[in-house]
């Protein structure tokens, strides 16, 4: 009788460890398979870039131009001198567009040649060259206009260009170029301002010889005058402008120093 209840309590005792090892091993089962749940719901999720790869990834972007800082206050040209310039607007291929009348005020000093050249002392000391549509995009001045002085392989070594600016005059987009040159019948190197001004939708090209390297006073003068362009395509706009009333002093002036 003792055997056999020492049998069925071993029997007890095996089936109850037997039932206690099974209940692990189904618990580790579901175990690992909640632990693939979370493994597939990340990979399903999109990667998302740690703030250092994304700071990267915007520094390597191409920063956006800055504004044009204005310029400070210029000098008030005294008594000036009043000019009508005849301006062809071109093409890039040098082709006719249409005729732009530039209306110009100058210090009393710079005598006119009465076509696009302005001189002191009888020295150059401006000229007008080029009215073009300005450029579409985030500059008005086209790869085209500038390229001819920006290549300093087409200067002898140690001329051409020098340095650039970027300012904005009267709310309007100013590029200046300042160029060291050399002509042949100089007997030093001079320092040309090559200035590109967007009014009225063209950009204007303009030359000033200061007569000294990076004079602040002759640049801020050549702004001021710069400042006083005023653009037409009709005489009707120009004699509304009031403009008309100062030619008659123009001509006047001509004649004293003829």
């Amino acid at each position: 009788m003792k055997k056999f209840a020492a049998l069925c309590t071993a029997f007890l005792l095996l089936t109850t460890l037997a039932a206690c090892g099974h209940t692990p091993a189904s618990s580790a089962s579901s175990g690992s398979a909640s632990g693939a749940s979370p493994s597939a719901s990340s990979s399903a999720k999109p990667a998302v870039p740690d703030s250092g790869s994304a700071s990267a990834s915007a520094s390597s972007a191409p920063a956006a131009p800055d504004e044009s800082a204005e310029t400070p206050a210029l000098p008030a040209l005294e008594n000036p001198a009043m000019h009508f310039i005849t301006l062809p607007a071109e093409n890039p291929d040098g082709s006719q567009i249409e005729k732009g009348l530039l209306v110009a005020k100058t210090p009393q000093d710079w005598e006119y040649d009465n076509y696009t050249t302005f001189f002191k002392n009888e020295k150059k000391v401006a000229e007008v060259l080029h009215l073009w549509p300005a450029a579409e995009g985030d500059s008005p001045f086209a790869d085209f206009m500038t390229e001819p002085y920006t290549d300093n392989g087409m200067f002898p070594e140690g001329f051409g260009l020098a340095s650039s600016q970027d300012l904005s005059l009267n709310g309007s987009p100013v590029h200046i170029l300042h160029m060291k040159t050399w002509s042949d019948d100089a007997d030093a190197p001079s320092y040309p301002l090559f200035v590109f001004y967007n009014i009225e939708g063209y950009v204007i090209e303009v030359h000033f010889y200061p007569e000294a390297e990076n004079d602040e006073a002759e640049q801020q003068l050549f702004l001021s005058v710069l400042s006083t362009f005023d653009l037409h395509f009709s005489r009707d706009n120009v004699s509304e402008s009031g403009a008309s009333d100062a030619s008659q002093s123009t001509s006047d002036a001509s004649q004293d120093n003829a």
